[in-house]
């Protein structure tokens, strides 16, 4: 099980969509669009979980300098 997590200020709608949030936060969306590649890129080439989901993270921080991500991985064992 992967849990992602992210705080942010009070501006993020209730939805959570990123696009609705990097507008109410003065971000152009398509500098959302503009990242996804690299993201994707690093899925096709089998990255490890690890490191995507790092990637994510510092995407989301350095898009939205006042959020702080973190990853959570669970394992049952």
């Amino acid at each position: 099980m992967i849990s992602l997590a992210a705080e942010t200020s009070p501006s993020l709608d209730t939805a959570g969509s990123s696009f609705r949030a990097a507008s109410a936060n003065g971000i152009d969306p398509s500098t959302l669009l503009a990242g996804q590649p690299r993201r994707l890129e690093l899925v096709a080439r089998g990255a490890t979980v690890h490191e995507t989901l790092s990637a994510i993270a510092r995407f989301g921080e350095e898009t939205l300098p006042e959020m702080m991500a973190s990853v959570l991985l669970f394992d049952p064992e």
